[in-house]
């Protein structure tokens, strides 16, 4: 029996990844989303039609909604149906704007336009690492200076997501081994599956910067 090449083992398990985030994505939306919705439900039955209801319930009811528009919003992101229909330029855009409304952070976009096409995996691949990306320089960087870029040729892609936090150099290997264990070695094994590569760039003080390059034909 031939046995399946690093490559293919790579994409094997990052196709599993990938249905097990849309799981978690539905199982938010149907599951925790029915729950908080069925809770503001019963809270409106308590009080009928009463025209002066407590300052509390208003504040309540403010706090399930905006539980609930976290929900939808976290397993929209988990599942990224939409990506499929839009170009590369508008999903990275699309990740970069839910990253910003959900951390009340900016994100400065340097995308190309066009209507390039690209195969499906390759798109989802590089929405994947951005998502990765910027939800590490929130938590490492607080958001500082982070930014999106993406250029492309014939033949290769390449993303770059950076931001202006503290860094590391490399006496800092436990602060990198923390952004690994945050999901990039998943995100290289998938970039090296679509015959791709990460570079990891950072300096003490003068922030981070991951950069995927991908061929246009993985």
């Amino acid at each position: 029996m031939a046995r399946a090449s690093p490559a293919a083992l790579r994409q094997s398990v990052s196709d599993e990844q990938e249905i097990g985030l849309r799981r978690l994505g539905a199982d938010l939306h149907d599951g925790v989303g029915q729950l908080l919705a069925l809770a503001l439900l019963k809270l409106d039955g308590l009080f009928g039609e009463v025209k002066e209801r407590p300052e509390e319930f208003e504040s309540i009811r403010a706090l399930l909604h905006d539980a609930m528009a976290e929900i939808r919003d976290m397993a929209a992101g988990l599942a990224l149906p939409e990506i499929e229909k839009l170009s590369l330029a508008d999903a990275l855009t699309l990740i970069a704007t839910r990253h910003e409304q959900r951390t009340l952070t900016k994100v400065v976009r340097k995308l190309a336009g066009g209507s390039k096409k690209l195969p499906h995996p390759v798109k989802l691949c590089l929405c994947r690492f951005v998502q990765e990306a910027l939800n590490n320089a929130f938590k490492h960087a607080a958001g500082a200076g982070q930014s999106v870029s993406a250029i492309w040729d014939k033949d290769t892609v390449v993303v770059e997501v950076s931001d202006k936090g503290p860094g590391f150099g490399p006496g800092k290997s436990k602060a990198q081994g923390k952004r690994q264990a945050l999901g990039l070695v998943g995100l290289r094994n998938r970039i090296e599956s679509l015959g791709g590569n990460l570079k990891v760039e950072s300096k003490l003080g003068e922030g981070t910067k991951l950069t995927a390059s991908l061929p246009v034909r993985a």
